[in-house]
């Protein structure tokens, strides 16, 4: 028996807790001899204008096969079922919105914790402007801003100040380091498709716009600069950061 929404599908089962392969992992400090790296590699294509396509939604790579995880393990462990299942019926199972609503909240202080991460790791951070265009799939008529580069994630940013003496834009890349790549991974790859579902199962606010852009919550949907702003200054001084200042 199956839960949907829209093209939505997902088997009841029990999740792959084995997610190893789904995270790069970076050497350590070893001696020559003990230089022995397992490193996966997603496939990644520049010229696929696909759509909502990603590395992400790429069949070739390991994450697609775990876009279900979180959902499926609920139904797959008797206490969280009976925290988040109202009831099972013949046309799919009907969620307890109090209890998803509360699941949603915590996945947005997870988001709020990587958009600030990402803003004091990379050495110079984007501006808010950049990040609050963000882009993780394909849209209708611009191409993503992430790609991986390598084993590495690569945010690709085009700055239009120079087009009108050079003629084109100039494209800058920016690489977060290996604390805020596994964070991505792990929050794009298990976290954001249920919230992608539960955001169109319970219609609300950035449903339209949950699978292009990476700053999107149920409560505000797409995030401004003004709400960057916000954001990082409730984060930073919650958690004792003093001093700082989001790029304008």
């Amino acid at each position: 028996m199956g839960w949907e929404t829209g093209n939505t599908q997902i088997r009841r089962g029990t999740c792959n807790r084995n997610r190893s392969h789904v995270i790069p992992r970076y050497p350590q400090r070893r001696t020559t001899s003990e230089q022995r790296l397992t490193v996966y590699e997603p496939a990644e294509s520049f010229n696929n204008r696909n759509y909502h396509a990603s590395a992400f939604t790429e069949l070739a790579n390991v994450y697609v096969h775990h876009k279900q995880d979180v959902v499926k393990g609920w139904l797959g462990n008797r206490r969280k079922r009976a925290t988040m299942v109202q009831n099972v019926m013949d046309d799919g199972i009907k969620w307890k919105r109090s209890a998803v609503m509360s699941w949603l909240d915590k996945c947005l202080v997870y988001l709020q914790l990587i958009f600030v991460l990402l803003q004091v790791s990379w050495g110079g951070p984007a501006r808010i402007a950049e990040i609050a265009c963000l882009r993780i799939t394909n849209g209708q008529e611009e191409r993503r801003n992430m790609y991986f580069d390598g084993t590495w994630i690569m945010f690709l940013f085009r700055y239009n100040k120079t087009r009108a003496i050079l003629g084109r834009d100039r494209r800058i890349p920016r690489y977060p380091p290996p604390v805020a790549v596994k964070q991505l991974i792990y929050y794009l790859t298990l976290v954001r498709p249920a919230i992608s579902y539960f955001m169109k199962h319970f219609d609300l606010a950035g449903k339209n716009e949950i699978d292009e852009y990476l700053f999107v919550d149920h409560k505000v949907g797409r995030w401004t600069e003004q709400t960057m702003y916000r954001v990082f200054n409730q984060v930073t001084t919650k958690h004792g950061i003093g001093q700082i200042t989001a790029s304008v």
